[in-house]
């Protein structure tokens, strides 16, 4: 933790803040537990009027092995083609990012505690939304960023379109047009097999054959 946040946490009245970054397909939603804050470029929202309000972020308890940290997300959303737009397909597996810090109510300064980065990194999961009539909680499911390599994806392949989406305007992939073997992946790779045969004399002069599977 920064010093800087250190002496404001042992101010008089710090406000303590949380922010969340939702990158979705189409839009990028940044919204703060109760402050308007400037971070990072963007702004982060104590209420926005489509998205809503931060309603919590899921306490994780440190050392819970055998299981992911990846906290659950509240989301009081007011626009219902929001609700849809979150509850949709399309967004899974959008990165969300939360931190934590504090604001001098005097001098308005912000200081996050992003000496190593975000506190969690995480990528959305499932949403439920069977809330109350009157009621307008979104709970976010999340898994964290160390699962996310064992989601399957048809996006990432070998291919140009993905590998200009990690290296922009590189284009060394645009003529390799000539690979026509599918390279499998983790459960979807095939089984390695095949058949070798070696020739060798039985008796008199017989010829016979030895064959073995390679598994």
């Amino acid at each position: 933790m920064q010093a800087a946040l250190i002496n404001l946490l042992q101010s008089d009245n710090p406000h303590l803040i949380v922010l969340m970054k939702l990158e979705l397909p189409t839009e990028t939603v940044c919204l703060s537990s109760g402050l308007q804050v400037p971070y990072g470029g963007d702004t982060y929202l104590p209420a926005d009027d489509d998205w809503g309000m931060l309603s919590h972020v899921n306490v994780v308890a440190w050392g819970q092995t055998s299981r992911a940290v990846s906290p659950d997300i509240g989301l009081l959303i007011p626009s219902d083609a929001k609700i849809q737009v979150i509850a949709s397909k399309a967004v899974e597996d959008s990165r969300i990012r939360i931190w934590w810090g504090a604001v001098d109510p005097d001098t308005g300064a912000v200081e996050i505690d992003d000496e190593d980065g975000p506190l969690y990194t995480m990528y959305l999961d499932t949403t439920d939304t069977s809330f109350r009539v009157g009621d307008r909680p979104t709970l976010i499911k999340t898994y964290p960023a160390t699962a996310h390599q064992l989601r399957p994806s048809t996006r990432q392949r070998l291919n140009p379109s993905f590998h200009k989406s990690i290296w922009a305007g590189e284009t060394g992939l645009d003529n390799v047009t000539g690979i026509t073997d599918a390279d499998g992946w983790r459960s979807n790779d095939p089984p390695l097999s095949g058949r070798s045969t070696s020739g060798g004399t039985v008796g008199g002069g017989g010829t016979g054959a030895a064959t073995r599977n390679l598994v």
